[in-house]
């Protein structure tokens, strides 16, 4: 603060790039209201317009505590005529597990893919998020997504300065023509995913239906030529998927869902992705979970085969029991 004093005294120009600097460190130092008001401030600015992104530096350092903060952001983006951009909703989507907000979820994830085309990126956060809140089924349909949008060979990816995966194409803010609703939504009251069966608890959520009776044992992959798409994909397009399905497979464990953990295991290996340590982990305690331990070693000892028998397998090799 006394630096910004003394900028002030001196009559030093504040370019965007100041502000960036500015709002991050009041934000990140726990200065909310000084950084709101700099926001408030830059939208005053002839000079240095505003931009989406300075906003979304502030809602990355919004936590638990300060949910009435990240509305008052939301707020003057609104009241500047600021759309929000993907990295936007995924910040929101931030709030919305710490809340344990699963209908705010929802709500972020329609509103996302009304006005963008989320990037494999978003669409794992989104996984990552809805596995966190305990809804399987919405998920899994998003996976469902990622491996469609990987396949079409049309979503880039880079790597940040700080080893961050990033979509390479443009993050355009879209305009603000819908307000989300209050952060403060209750509790999804809805059944979730239990034992070996799913159910929908926001049915509405996506276009595709999940095919009555399947339980989710239809496949990812319908078409061999997405599998032989994929496993000529980049290396970081195969680090991205491979996440995603780490985390819906390590969600199976909580729901002793070993149907759809066994699934997912299963199409990895057709689609190229190796399975890691983490993978198998998450795979080995789903079954010991719902098929017992005898069972689990059983097909331990044939994982065990199978690695012996691929030595590109072995790098990803899990750790011994012992």
């Amino acid at each position: 603060m006394e630096t910004l004093e003394l900028m002030e005294e001196k009559a030093i120009g504040m370019s965007k790039s100041i502000y960036r600097y500015v709002i991050r460190a009041l934000s990140r130092g726990g200065y909310a209201k000084e950084a709101l008001h700099w926001l408030a401030l830059l939208g005053e600015k002839e000079s240095t317009h505003a931009t989406t992104p300075i906003f979304n530096i502030f809602l990355n350092a919004c936590g638990r505590a300060n949910l009435k903060d990240a509305e008052n952001c939301l707020e003057i983006l609104e009241n500047l005529f600021l759309g929000k951009s993907e990295i936007t909703y995924c910040e929101l989507l931030k709030l919305a597990v710490l809340q344990g907000n699963l209908p705010a979820a929802y709500d972020i994830w329609k509103e996302c893919s009304r006005y963008y085309s989320p990037s494999i990126v978003t669409q794992r956060r989104f996984i990552r998020a809805l596995t966190a809140l305990g809804d399987l089924q919405s998920a899994y349909h998003i996976l469902q997504h990622m491996v469609a949008l990987a396949a079409q060979s049309c979503d880039y990816l880079r790597v940040s300065s700080k080893r961050r995966y990033r979509s390479s194409r443009l993050d355009i803010p879209v305009p603000a023509l819908n307000e989300f609703e209050d952060l403060n939504l209750p509790s999804c009251q809805g059944k979730l995913a239990t034992g070996e069966h799913l159910v929908d608890a926001q049915p509405e959520l996506f276009d595709e239906k999940t095919r009555p009776g399947n339980n989710l044992s239809y496949k990812v992959v319908v078409d061999a030529s997405v599998a032989n798409t994929l496993k000529s994909a980049p290396s970081t397009v195969k680090q991205i998927l491979r996440w995603a399905f780490n985390d819906v497979l390590h969600a199976c464990v909580p729901f002793n869902n070993c149907q759809l953990a066994e699934h997912l295991f299963t199409e990895m290996q057709k689609l190229g992705l190796q399975p890691t340590s983490y993978t198998y982990d998450g795979f080995i305690k789903t079954v010991i979970a719902g098929k017992g331990i005898a069972y689990a070693n059983k097909v331990d000892d044939c994982m065990d085969a199978r690695v012996d028998q691929d030595p590109i397998s072995r790098p990803n090799r899990r750790p011994n029991r012992d």
